[in-house]
C-alpha cells in the first residue's frame, strides 16, 4: 500500500514554507502548463467531473487510489502526489496548533 513519508513536508515547514496543496497545485501550476481544462483533465482520466473539483478546491484528499490515476496522467509518481497532501496536511495541522497555542 502506498503511504506517504513520515517527513513530507517537515523541512519545508520548518523553514517557514508552506507546502502547497495538491487542488492547487493542479489547477493553478500543473494544468495551465499543460493546456487542458479542469473538465478536459477529468474526461481524460475517466474521472468524474465533481471528483476533480473537489481535489481542485480542496474539498478532497488525495488518497492512494486518487494518486495512481494522477500519476497516469502528469507522469509524476504516484509517492509524489501522496507525499504533496501528506505536507499540506501537516502543514494545515501545524498552523492549528499554532492557533491554539
Amino acid at each position: 500500500m502506498l503511504t506517504a513519508r513520515p517527513d513530507s513536508g517537515k523541512a519545508l515547514i520548518e523553514a517557514g514554507i508552506r507546502p502547497v496543496a495538491p487542488g492547487i497545485y493542479l489547477a493553478e501550476v500543473l494544468f495551465p502548463h499543460m493546456g487542458v481544462t479542469a473538465g478536459g483533465a477529468a474526461r481524460a482520466m475517466k474521472m468524474p467531473a465533481y471528483l476533480l473539483e473537489d481535489i481542485l478546491s480542496l474539498r478532497q484528499k488525495i488518497t492512494p487510489e486518487i494518486a495512481e490515476t494522477l500519476a497516469s496522467y502528469t507522469h509524476l509518481s504516484p509517492g509524489f502526489w501522496v507525499n504533496m497532501q501528506a505536507a499540506a496536511d501537516r502543514s494545515r495541522e501545524s498552523e492549528t496548533h499554532q492557533a491554539c497555542a
